[in-house]
């Protein structure tokens, strides 16, 4: 007979198991951070191993029934999976605004790929106009020195 429990009885269900939903947490941010080194199969097998361990130890000792570490399990998968998809479509625009991360390096801004031209250029290549001769105008007026528009209508470039 058992009289001693492993843990005793605390009154309170849990649902899902914390224990559980750290350790799936854990795995996916290591999973997420060493999957392309050399550490990567390691890594793919302690991210399935730990939590699977941590899950068993939880409904061994009586403190969750298999639903809650199985919840945890989806929880803390659809938790991180959710952050790190949101992480990579916004992070590119955010880091650069952050002024202490240019303390510890350059935070490089986000690259947009350039528009396909709508039609043929109006400016003429360099090889096309000979030497000497005035670039052709810009299509916005003004000069093709400063081509950039203004941000305000009201002003011109100046």
């Amino acid at each position: 007979l058992l009289f001693d429990p492993l843990a005793p009885e605390t009154g309170s269900t849990s649902f899902p198991s914390g224990h559980v939903a750290l350790a799936v947490g854990l795995a996916w941010a290591f999973w997420f951070l060493l999957r392309r080194g050399p550490w990567a199969r390691v890594t793919a097998l302690c991210a399935v191993v730990v939590p699977v361990v941590v899950a068993w130890s939880r409904v061994y000792v009586g403190v969750h029934y298999p639903t809650d570490v199985a919840a945890s399990f989806l929880a803390a998968s659809a938790g991180a999976l959710l952050f790190a998809g949101i992480w990579n479509r916004y992070q590119g625009a955010l880091l650069p605004r952050i002024p202490l991360l240019a303390r510890f390096g350059p935070v490089a801004a986000p690259t947009t790929p350039a528009a396909p031209a709508s039609g043929p250029s109006v400016r003429p290549s360099p090889k096309s106009t000979p030497q000497g001769a005035p670039a052709a105008p810009h299509p916005g007026g003004g000069s093709s020195v400063n081509p950039a528009p203004s941000l305000h209508p009201a002003r011109p470039n100046s």
